[in-house]
């Protein structure tokens, strides 16, 4: 049995801790938060609600129907059909509209006005008001 030096070993760890030091970055781009990995593939700020009213995320889609040379927005859905829900879509420039709605709540966001519209199916409503969402 040979015995191996003190020189081998050290280069053999050395190589070994080189070599997953290397593929850390790799193991890195799934961070287990959605939102931080899509914001590394897109040029834009992708926003992360704080609050989402104890409703769960049910999907969350990159489209990729986008033309050529546009990143990817991304829609994301919290609650489910048959209740309380809300679709978050972000992207920059947006390549689709996914609807606008009634004005249902107005605010100041850094002095700047804000509103919130509810999208209503058309298929469904036909005059959408605040009534209906």
């Amino acid at each position: 049995m040979k015995i191996l030096n003190v020189k081998t070993i050290v280069s053999a760890f050395a190589a070994l801790t080189l070599t997953a030091g290397l593929a850390a970055p790799a193991l890195a781009m799934g961070s287990g938060d959605k939102y931080e990995d899509h914001q590394v593939g897109v040029g834009y700020t992708v926003y992360e609600p704080g609050n989402t009213a104890n409703l769960n995320l049910t999907n969350f889609t990159a489209r990729t129907d986008c033309p050529a040379g546009v990143d990817a927005p991304l829609i994301a859905t919290y609650g489910k059909k048959s209740g309380a829900r809300f679709t978050i879509e972000e992207g920059n420039p947006m390549c689709s509209d996914i609807g606008v709605g009634e004005s249902v709540y107005s605010f100041k966001v850094d002095g700047k006005k804000a509103q919130i519209y509810a999208y209503c199916d058309p298929s469904v409503i036909t005059n959408c008001t605040k009534d209906d969402v």
